[in-house]
């Protein structure tokens, strides 16, 4: 529902109150180390991180802080379009067994969320997990995660609960280029009157990633199931990923990726248009780019652009959304070197 003028001048004041202290606050902190997925800083209307990540640092202990302002075409993902500007203020804390090669580790972090016009995406989200990772042997390693989110948002851009499980294996073929296999379940969780949406997710996946001179060249797919209190909350799609990081310099990294989504609502038929009658069929696609630039070791700016379009047989859910973020940041350790390892996929 709209908010009222007087409302929405107070909202529009605030954020740039805000803006203005988070701007001088300094700046964002690298918020994906070693082994740990994007966070939740980043959605919604928010763009997908780079994957630097250090291989070797200062500490094992990590402080986090950060800053991200960012503008959407299209925040709620509708028709017609909405247009709305946010920032987003992180804090997260991290710890590893080991400075080299860890195989035990725990994060924790909190992003306080503020938009212009939108209090629906207005929150504390809060994302805590653990990471276990064990070398088999020359060429395997298996590495179990486990993740709690609160008022997260997922790459669906959900406001829910989640409890995750994922495992995963790598395969090491030849030097540079491995096969990566994938198992992930989770609990999703909404808070009312969207209960019908608890779900139970699972999918299963496989990568083959490639690295040469610093570069990484990854290409997957994934099969997903989620099963929902109602039926007709229930999908099921494959999604097709291909991402490049290559480093420019000592100093700068750019991230190209696609992603292909393919969704089957098996429930739930179209009620109007020229497929009535039909299972609802969705198909998506998201393009992203993103430029990071460290002035030290510990900071750096970030400047991201994302593009997703979605169509389907239902003519009301398809949308189209242009992202535009810009982040500073900021990390209390001190990275020896850069090296664009990605996060496994989420």
């Amino acid at each position: 529902m709209p908010s009222s003028i007087p409302r929405s001048r107070s909202r529009r004041g605030a954020s740039f109150v805000l803006a203005a202290l988070l701007a001088a606050a300094g700046a964002l902190a690298d918020d994906r180390p070693v082994g740990t997925p994007s966070p939740a800083t980043r959605a919604p209307a928010a763009l997908p991180s780079p994957p630097p990540a250090a291989d070797a640092t200062s500490g094992r202990w990590a402080l986090e802080v950060g800053q991200s302002s960012v503008f959407d075409s299209n925040i709620d993902h509708d028709v017609p379009a909405r247009r709305d500007y946010g920032i987003v203020f992180m804090g997260a804390a991290g710890w590893r067994n080991r400075v080299l090669k860890p195989s035990l580790a725990f994060r924790y972090e909190a992003a306080l969320h503020r938009y212009a016009d939108s209090p629906r995406w207005d929150r504390l989200s809060h994302r805590a997990e653990a990471s276990l990772e064990k070398r088999l042997g020359k060429r395997l390693t298996t590495e179990t995660r486990a993740e709690v989110s609160l008022k997260g948002s997922s790459e669906d851009r959900e406001l829910s609960n989640q409890y995750t499980i994922l495992e995963q294996l790598d395969f090491r073929i030849v030097r540079g280029l491995e096969l990566r296999l994938l198992g992930l379940a989770r609990l999703k969780r909404y808070p009312a009157p969207d209960q019908d949406r608890n779900a139970t997710n699972a999918y299963a996946g496989t990568a083959l990633r490639a690295r040469l001179r610093g570069a990484r060249l990854e290409l997957g797919s994934r099969y997903e199931d989620n099963a929902a209190r109602a039926d007709r909350r229930d999908y099921k799609r494959w999604v097709h990923a291909a991402e490049l990081a290559a480093p420019l310099g000592r100093r700068d990294l750019v991230d190209l990726e696609v992603k292909l989504y393919d969704q089957l609502y098996p429930f739930r038929e179209v009620e109007d248009g020229p497929a009535e009658g039909d299972l609802r069929l969705d198909r998506r696609v998201v393009a992203s780019v993103s430029w990071l630039h460290r002035f030290r070791d510990d900071l750096g700016l970030e400047v991201a652009y994302k593009h997703e379009r979605r169509t389907s047989n239902d003519p009301d859910k398809g949308f189209d959304a242009h992202q535009v973020g810009v982040s500073f940041q900021y990390r209390f350790e001190r990275p020896r070197f850069l090296n664009p390892e990605a996060a496994p996929p989420r």
